[in-house]
């Protein structure tokens, strides 16, 4: 009964849009005669000869010109379903909002036909559902709406009063929506929180209204008599208008507002011509599609086809067991980041391979390199720009290593090279020589405090977890937790990795973690408590290097330090990497002591713009992370640790 609650308050709300819909035929009962009282002095039988007088060209061309408008509304649908991430495939979601469009804007009561009608096209779709898809698709018509007639009022003459000066505030208004989707593209009001669309989407929205509002009017155009002197750019801001009226007043195919309007706006000498092309049109752009979504409406939705492309596992979902080992095997043991609950994994089958995707509000990143048999990463690139088309989103691809970024590059994206990678050889690691003194004497001072190291792996007991919290927050107190492609603290996501803990008289003081498989181990996490013995931290990253030593790994990975500037790059970029060089100094001074060797990491986009527009965004969503999501403790696949490891090597 509980589930059947949502299905009733949509239909509870249907009906009082059903009440609402009385307001349309007030608006036919009041404007009737006006309508009537303007259309007196003209000769309807001579209006319908006009009409049969029409060239057969104009007729043929103004239906192909209605095709490219309903073509480009069909889009307008498979853009919002992607902007909602619909599980929908596009040829379905375009031929529902066809459908949809077609009845509504035929019949009139449009929120209430476009929610039913996508309710019967989309078998996958429940009722709530598809009121929130009519929804928003409505609003964001509007928006494309206001952009088009914001240029036509601006570019084109017309009787409407200030037009020029209306025209530029409804640019200015959609500029500031489109710098607020680029800013701020989340919004919370209150206890709701609003998804703005990104850019990509933005733009595919307002192309596609231009495309379906211009072959509209330029349909409506070519039905003029052949002698009308009535030229488009005249035409066409009133026809926007007159459109947006009988959009808005809800009557079948706008009967009546659109017809007092378009004639408010026009030459009063047009009106003949203009009854002409009204009778015309209403055939061409409202009958006769309405005629054919009607029958697709009774033959029902298009049965569903079987698809090849990747498989998308969204943030916080749990893998399949086949899938979870191939992350355990894969090269890059940062891939066990989809742990944290705020990534999604591309998955390719045969051979089975994928890659760790973030997602920004314009972007979809590749992090790191894509896991799966090395001879499949030359698809990778292309198998992500697919993913992100999918989603109207834009490829890039983040620390990835240079054999990658000679692929991406060979694929024609633009490469910077943006970090650099601390990497250890566990089986060669040894504390003698003048590269380790340094070492040597922060792990006698840790020996000499009394510091002890444990290692631990699987779920936390409540008191651990309350343990480590409280390092967490006290780490945190002077400096915030980054996100996105660095890990954040969660009992759930630190039980899937490696653990390393400082004790000091019996309390904890400190702990890393590490992303681990059996090719390569990653610090992630680095917590400490205020004030601990001084070479904590160094004890804690040797007990970490013995224990992959003896697991037989021979990557060890420190993770990536900033770029120190270079003289070749622009003035600006140095300036940046210096700056980034400056805050992280100490953590460079504490992985220098290690002794380790530095790898290049790159990251790659379809253009030097895109990559600096990505570059900004990833960087926000590092400095400002969304919440981690909740998610339950999957016991059953943690592995118990084989061996620990101590710093009794620093006596």
């Amino acid at each position: 009964m509980a589930d059947a609650a949502p299905q009733d308050d949509v239909l509870r709300n249907i009906r009082k849009l059903c009440a609402k819909q009385a307001l349309p035929v007030l608006v036919i009962v009041g404007l009737a005669p006006l309508l009537v009282s303007g259309l007196s002095e003209l000769d309807v039988r001579a209006a319908f000869q006009a009409l049969a007088d029409l060239p057969a060209w104009q007729w043929l061309v103004a239906v192909a010109l209605t095709a490219v408008s309903y073509w480009a509304i069909g889009r307008y649908d498979g853009v919002v379903h992607q902007m909602m991430r619909s599980p929908t495939e596009l040829p379905t979601a375009r031929t529902a909002g066809i459908v949809s469009i077609s009845l509504s804007q035929c019949t009139g009561f449009g929120i209430i036909v476009g929610t039913l009608a996508r309710w019967r096209m989309l078998p996958d779709t429940s009722l709530p559902r598809a009121l929130g898809l009519t929804a928003v698709i409505s609003t964001c018509f509007l928006v494309g709406w206001a952009a088009v007639t914001g240029f036509a009022l601006l570019a084109m003459p017309s009787a409407l009063p200030l037009a020029g000066w209306l025209g530029a505030a409804t640019l200015l208004c959609i500029g500031m929506i489109a710098a607020l989707c680029l800013i701020c593209p989340t919004l919370k009001l209150g206890s709701i929180t609003v998804s703005l669309p990104n850019l990509p989407i933005c733009a595919k929205l307002v192309g596609l209204a231009a495309v379906d509002l211009t072959a509209a009017g330029l349909a409506f155009w070519f039905l003029l008599p052949p002698d009308a002197a009535l030229s488009f750019a005249l035409l066409f801001p009133a026809y926007l208008i007159a459109f947006t009226a009988g959009l808005l007043g809800s009557t079948p195919a706008g009967l009546g507002p659109f017809e007092m309007m378009l004639l408010s706006l026009l030459p009063l000498a047009a009106e003949p011509d203009l009854v002409v092309a009204l009778l015309a049109f209403r055939i061409v752009y409202y009958l006769l599609p309405a005629s054919v979504a009607a029958v697709a409406l009774f033959i029902g939705p298009p049965g569903s086809r079987g698809s090849n492309r990747p498989k998308m596992h969204e943030a916080g979902a749990d893998l399949p067991n086949v899938l979870r080992a191939v992350v355990r095997q894969s090269r890059r043991a940062e891939l066990a980041l989809v742990h944290q609950g705020t990534h999604r994994l591309l998955e390719v089958v045969n051979p089975r391979r994928g890659w760790l995707v973030g997602e920004t509000p314009s972007f979809d990143v590749g992090l790191t390199d894509p896991f799966g048999p090395a001879a499949t990463h030359k698809h990778a690139i292309g198998e992500l720009a697919s993913l992100s088309q999918r989603w109207s989103k834009i490829p890039v691809i983040y620390k990835c290593s240079a054999r990658l970024a000679v692929r991406a590059r060979q694929a024609g994206f633009a490469l910077a090279k943006i970090s650099q990678e601390a990497v250890i050889d566990p089986s060669r690691f040894n504390l003698q020589g003048s590269a380790h003194r340094q070492l040597r004497r922060k792990l006698r001072q840790a020996c000499k405090a009394g510091v002890e190291v444990a290692a631990e792996r699987g779920p936390l007991s409540d008191e651990q977890s309350a343990s480590l919290a409280a390092i967490d927050a006290a780490w945190q107190f002077d400096r915030p937790a980054r996100g996105f492609s660095m890990g954040r603290f969660c009992p759930a996501y630190v039980a899937w990795q490696r653990r390393f803990v400082a004790y000091h008289r019996g309390a904890p003081i400190a702990f890393i973690t590490l992303h681990s498989n059996q090719h390569e181990w990653v610090l992630d996490l680095i917590r400490h408590n205020p004030d601990i013995p001084d070479g904590t931290m160094h004890a804690l990253v040797l007990a970490a290097i013995d224990e992959a030593e003896a697991l037989a790994c021979t990557r060890f990975s420190l993770a990536a330090l900033p770029l120190p500037p270079d003289n070749s790059e622009p003035w600006f970029v140095r300036l940046m990497r210096r700056r980034l060089c400056n805050e992280a100094a100490g953590l460079r001074q504490f992985k220098n002591c290690f002794a380790p060797r530095y790898e290049p990491l790159y990251a790659a986009a379809p253009s030097w713009p895109t990559l600096l527009w990505a570059g900004w965004e990833i960087s926000r969503a590092i400095l400002h992370p969304e919440p981690l999501p909740e998610r339950p403790v999957q016991k059953d696949t943690i592995v118990p640790l084989t061996s620990e490891a101590s710093i009794q090597r620093a006596a």
